[in-house]
């Protein structure tokens, strides 16, 4: 896919856009491979590269294996291509001595164009602070390692294993491939911080290569995910969330996410309880169907509203009437499973529901009909949820060479993408649907809630 350079991109699927770029499918399967003494020439390869670290052996080769395309659509969490620096201020909340319990702490995020949202976290004994991206599609936690030698490493500060005193070494290598790239490193332990929670012994990944496109222009040094245990590494790597858990340092184990609309800067991460001040109305709580990524059943998508003349016939835009259901869920509402994924930042479901709801919501791309346009619904626990066009029509600037090159176009949030079995089929609701419901993960009930997002800043006064 060619690199995108405009500051203003929001990546938009469209018939004739080109696929775009993978992000790791999950974390699930990091499989061990044969012993290195095995792979001689592969060792010899790589052992300038790890005589840096300590002369840590690797004793075992662990590769992520590609579980189909589920997560082609995550492309935004590795291509930020903004000119703008990020985190410009260190969220340097204290950090105890000790673990503590906390009802609710937040951790602000900083929103790059409504493309990715990051937040800091601090490795080590003292904490070096790194930028990550906060995904509820993975389990694992990596960083750049400040050994790192690929291009993209040189402009970034990575984790500097000799400046904390609390580091340990662990002994693996671990290779992570990308559909447009891969990561290469070792496996460390070292204590971890979270605004003001100390996580000792925390595993992570630390990334001594870099390749492939995918990187060029990354403004974060890491992921942490925040999925379940079982989408995480094997081998006695516990996710950062499941370590909170077993170290009993929330009063609740919950965390939810406010994402704000660009350029308001009001994002966040808050664990432990939920923040009111940043939805309004009940909290609508939803099972959690699937112990694997956060999976909720999906019982219809539906429209309403609308005077585009393609929608006549359909009873659309009369209020008295229900909302037109597109059926790409069955009629017994069992056959659609969402996953709520902060690390995708669009809708993305079966390629023929898709392909449908696109055909009836036409938005041209001069941005003309916007106000012709229907909601979309999305029934969940009995309840629509519902996005109004301004919250799924998403602007960019065309770079393709077409007559609106280089001017801004209007493109729907939706990306068909064909979840093969038995991970799929699967419909996910990004960053764009977070945007509009402030989302709550809850890991006691394994439930997700989902409420009216709304910034009220003096909430309680």
């Amino acid at each position: 896919m060619p690199r995108r350079t405009q500051p203003d991109d929001i990546l938009a699927w469209s018939p004739e856009s080109t696929p775009p770029i993978r992000r790791p499918a999950s974390a699930a399967s990091l499989a061990a491979k044969p012993p290195r003494a095995a792979k001689l020439k592969r060792q010899a390869r790589d052992a300038a590269k790890l005589a840096a670290i300590k002369n840590r052996p690797g004793s075992i080769l662990l590769k992520r294996q590609e579980h189909g395309e589920e997560f082609e659509a995550r492309q935004h969490t590795m291509l930020l291509e903004a000119q703008e620096s990020v985190m410009t201020q260190a969220h340097d909340a204290p950090i105890h001595e000790k673990p503590t319990n906390h009802s609710m702490f937040a951790l602000a995020l900083y929103n790059l164009r409504n493309t990715q949202y990051m937040g800091r976290i601090g490795i080590g004994t003292p904490p070096q602070y790194f930028d990550v991206i906060f995904d509820t599609g993975s389990s694992n936690l990596w960083v750049a390692s400040a050994h790192c030698k690929s291009p993209v490493c040189r402009t970034q500060r990575g984790f500097e294993f000799k400046q904390s005193s609390s580091f340990q070494e662990v002994g693996y290598d671990i290779q992570v491939k990308f559909g447009t790239g891969m990561v290469k490193g070792l496996i460390s332990e070292d204590t971890f911080s979270l605004g003001p929670l100390v996580v000792p012994h925390q595993r992570f990944a630390e990334v001594l290569e870099e390749v492939g496109s995918v990187f060029d222009h990354a403004k974060f040094q890491g992921i942490l995910g925040l999925g379940f245990p079982t989408v995480s590494a094997e081998y006695g790597i516990l996710p950062v969330f499941d370590n909170i858990m077993q170290q009993q340092l929330l009063d609740v184990n919950m965390f939810s996410f406010y994402f704000s609309n660009y350029p308001d800067q009001h994002s966040a991460i808050f664990f432990g309880e939920p923040n009111p001040a940043f939805y309004k109305g009940n909290i609508t709580w939803i099972p959690v169907v699937k112990r694997f990524y956060w999976e909720i059943g999906l019982e219809a998508v539906a429209l309403s509203g609308g005077t585009d003349p393609r929608l006549k016939g359909r009873g659309m835009g009369k209020a008295s009437l229900p909302p037109f259901d597109l059926d790409v869920c069955g009629h017994d509402g069992k056959h659609c499973v969402v996953v709520m994924d902060t690390g995708t930042s669009l809708i993305t479901g079966p390629r023929a529901s898709i392909v449908r709801l696109l055909n009836m919501v036409q938005v041209d791309p001069g941005c003309t009909n916007l106000h012709t346009l229907p909601n979309i619904h999305f029934r969940l626990a009995g309840q629509d949820f519902i996005l109004r066009p301004k919250d799924y029509v998403l602007k960019q600037r065309e770079n393709r060479n077409t007559r609106w090159r280089g001017k801004m176009v209007c493109k729907a949030g939706f990306m068909p993408l064909d979840v093969p079995p038995p991970r799929g089929p699967l419909w996910i609701l990004g960053d764009l649907f977070m945007r509009r419901f402030y989302t709550i993960f809850d890991r006691d009930s394994e439930r997700i809630g989902l409420a009216r997002a709304s910034f009220q800043p003096n909430f309680g006064t």
